[in-house]
């Protein structure tokens, strides 16, 4: 999965390892299935060492500031977030990420994705979240019953339509575990998701080493 990326939050490993007793009954693992805090820490080993090279780790914080060094040219889009939920860039927080999973196909036509390196792909998202903004602000804005020029959003259900771009919402019925959610087919609800995506790839940062096996 060379183009694959997991966000995850940063106090992930303290909630599976230090807080939990046992699987979710609502989850497709062994319910009830009681485990130890040495289980867990192992399981959340092989976990960290299988998929290393995708995991980002998200901490909440201020959109315009990146949580890396990474050069992702974050300020024009926290620029843009700004002026979309029309508030001073120095409180744009974001808290949590939603449970989604955002696929780009390389023919898609708001975000280019063709680069093999990671950080030119992860620019292309943050970019083309931004135009997607832009325009979906323009929309917001205009007088009712008028429809200004949105370039970016026709591009976006362009790729809807033409399943280029495809967002899954994972679904939050944990009583019923066999509804897993659904695709969102609206461009306003993908702006607002690819949105969160960006601002996550903004706010997070590569995993560093994982724990090897026989180390502590």
């Amino acid at each position: 999965m060379p183009r694959t990326t997991l966000i995850l939050p940063d106090q992930l490993e303290h909630w599976f390892v230090d807080l939990s007793a046992r699987f979710d009954p609502h989850s497709d693992g062994p319910e009830g299935l009681m485990t130890t805090p040495e289980d867990r820490t192992e399981i959340w080993r092989k976990f960290e060492q299988n998929w290393a090279p995708i995991i980002r780790y998200f901490s909440a914080g201020n959109v315009g500031v990146a949580y890396s060094d990474e050069a992702l040219d974050h300020a024009r889009f926290a620029k843009a977030v700004a002026q979309w939920q029309r508030v001073d860039t120095r409180f744009i927080e974001v808290t949590h990420l939603p449970d989604v999973w955002i696929s780009v196909k390389s023919g898609a036509r708001l975000i280019p994705t063709l680069s093999a390196h990671r950080d030119t792909a992860y620019r292309g998202i943050i970019g083309g979240a931004e135009v997607a903004i832009c325009d979906q602000a323009a929309l917001d804005a205009a007088p009712r019953g008028t429809h200004p020029p949105t370039p970016n959003r026709d591009l976006l259900e362009e790729d809807l339509r033409n399943e280029d771009i495809r967002v899954v919402r994972v679904s939050g019925a944990e009583f019923n575990p066999r509804y897993r959610g659904k695709i969102e087919k609206s461009a306003t609800v993908v702006t607002r998701l690819l949105a969160s995506c960006a601002a996550g790839l903004v706010r997070s940062k590569p995993i560093e080493e994982p724990v090897q096996d026989g180390e502590s």
